[in-house]
């Protein structure tokens, strides 16, 4: 056999009833259907050279936003395929439609999105800041300076 290492950048994500693989140059959903048959849906990607895409520390942003936003429709159609529709929609779904042009899950993702997006950088950048500049009189006192190395 040897020594030979192989190197792949195929990542994947669980989905209802299934499984979603994605490489540099192709994406794949695997479905359980209702009836028990697999069905298989394979997405050619496009090769986008963006600036962006090439630019450190802004490329992991687009790329996580493009990854979230793929495992999420592949998510979405899994639901979808694996039978569980949400039936008729209701009256408050038909006004949200009919004033916002699109369907309530959209509505909901993107307000989802911002929530998410807004508390993380609370609970990860804001919060910390807070907590530290509240400590720092206590951390700079003359008892716990006695207790530092050096």
């Amino acid at each position: 056999m040897g020594n030979n290492k192989f190197k792949t950048s195929i990542g994947g994500q669980a989905l209802i009833e299934g499984v979603m693989m994605r490489g540099p140059k192709e994406s794949c959903m695997a479905v359980r259907l209702p009836d028990g048959t697999i069905d298989v849906e394979e997405t050619t990607l496009k090769n986008t050279s963006a600036w962006y895409k090439k630019t450190p520390f802004i490329r992991g942003t687009f790329n996580m936003a493009d990854l979230l936003m793929a495992g999420y429709k592949c998510l979405m159609k899994s639901a979808e395929k694996a039978g569980m529709d949400e039936g008729e929609p209701g009256k408050f779904e038909k006004w949200l439609a009919e004033k916002s042009g699109k369907p309530l899950m959209s509505v909901v993702s993107v307000v989802a999105l911002a929530l998410g997006g807004g508390l993380a950088i609370l609970l990860f950048m804001v919060l910390p800041t807070f907590i530290v500049s509240w400590l720092r009189p206590i951390l700079l006192s003359g008892f716990c300076r006695s207790f530092r190395a050096g």
